[in-house]
């Protein structure tokens, strides 16, 4: 038999049992992402087979935030879940030094405040990773001028559920979430019709409202 073959099928062996071993440690696998960008924040979501061992840090210039996943594996399309979201640029995969991690890069296009929390099974979702950035320097939802003694009665609607939170699905795949938006939407129209009314939407798109602006 020719050195050549010997080496090719040494090789073989090897990738077949590297597969092998890295199948056996990883516990755990990153199923899927997704996004909800929403005016004042963006949530990411990363959809895990189980309970997450992570940690994470912050680096600068450029600004990232870095998720290691230990005993995992990889088999989301990272990429495909970045919409029109203008806080995460870019999420890759990265070298990390422990073996059996995965590590995840969130490429920001600012400093954000960040929490990060894991999420246990709950209705059709497996467990959870969930990243929250928040906007450092957020603006009020709307400032009404009282100078000459008169404004608008200000009625604040809130559609319930968005964005991961769908609320109740209909048996033909209806999503209550879509359901109280459209609702709301038609108050604050009918609301804003009548003079002294003014109507301020809460959640105005498909994202989830984390808290009322003002709460502590």
């Amino acid at each position: 038999m020719h050195l050549s073959s010997i080496v090719k099928k040494l090789t073989a062996v090897f990738m077949l049992w590297l597969v092998y071993a890295t199948a056996v440690n990883a516990n755990n696998s990153i199923e899927s992402v997704r996004i909800w960008p929403a005016p004042e924040n963006t949530r990411i979501v990363f959809d895990l087979s189980n309970k997450p061992d992570f940690k994470y840090f912050s680096l600068k210039s450029p600004q990232r935030l870095v998720i290691d996943f230990k005993n995992s594996t990889n088999n989301a399309e990272l990429m495909s879940a970045i919409k029109a979201d203008r806080r995460v640029q870019k999420i890759r995969t990265s070298r990390s030094k422990e073996k059996g991690t995965t590590r995840l890069v969130l490429e920001l296009a600012e400093d954000y405040r960040v929490s990060v929390f894991p999420l246990a099974p709950a209705g059709q979702y497996s467990d959870r990773l969930v990243i929250d950035l928040y906007d450092k320097n957020s603006q009020p939802i709307a400032t009404y001028d009282n100078s000459k003694g008169k404004r608008d009665i200000v009625i604040a609607i809130v559609a319930g559920h968005g964005g991961e939170d769908p609320g109740s699905i209909g048996a033909s795949g209806t999503y209550e979430k879509h359901v109280t938006l459209k609702i709301a939407q038609k108050l604050a129209h009918l609301i804003n019709k009548k003079q002294g009314l003014k109507a301020v939407m809460i959640r105005s798109g498909d994202y989830y409202v984390l808290k009322f602006r003002g709460s502590k």
